[in-house]
């Protein structure tokens, strides 16, 4: 109930058109411009919205989906239906950088343009801000389907010296979510 409704896809050319629960703004127009939004800005509240969004973001990982750019613009609130009591849920959108997960997977390494690019600035997790995650070291075979959770690559170990690149995990999207 946290996640978008996808309802529908039609490509014309090189445009696609998707049709998606109506939603009649996002989290980011309701904290910016609450006097527009007046019906959901009034009966708001902000701890009931994160469960939500907690909520949306448990499901994702459930199901091996980080998403990489959760923020308040790609938060929608959904329109209370008639006779609704529950009001307005909170709805996690736009999957443009998400990253499914292999079935063994806990950690990915960012893709060729996504050491400082994936994510929104001022929503980034430290360990990308850090800078410490490198696409420029190579891996092997055992890593790139890592089966731990601590943030680190694995691999053979040749050098206790070498230092191998962070990986990144659903912790990016924790950090956002805090944020």
């Amino acid at each position: 109930p946290n996640v978008i409704r996808y309802y529908y896809q039609e490509s014309h050319g090189n445009f696609l058109y998707i049709a998606l629960e109506l939603c009649p703004g996002s989290l980011a127009d309701i904290i910016e411009r609450p006097n527009q939004f007046r019906d959901i800005s009034v009966s708001f509240n902000p701890k009931r919205a994160l469960q939500q969004i907690t909520s949306g973001l448990r499901h994702l990982h459930a199901l091996k989906i980080v998403h990489r750019d959760i923020k308040p613009q790609n938060i929608l609130v959904s329109s209370a239906k008639k006779g609704e009591t529950a009001g307005h849920r909170m709805l996690i959108s736009d999957f443009g950088l998400c990253r499914k997960l292999e079935v063994d997977q806990t950690s990915f390494l960012p893709t060729a343009n996504g050491v400082m690019g994936v994510g929104t600035f001022g929503w980034r997790a430290p360990e990308i801000l850090r800078g410490e995650v490198k696409l420029d070291v190579p891996l092997d075979d055992a890593s790139q389907s890592s089966r731990d959770s601590v943030g680190t690559a694995t691999g053979s170990v040749s050098s206790v010296s070498e230092k191998r690149p962070t990986r990144l995990t659903k912790s990016v999207d924790i950090f956002a979510l805090g944020c």
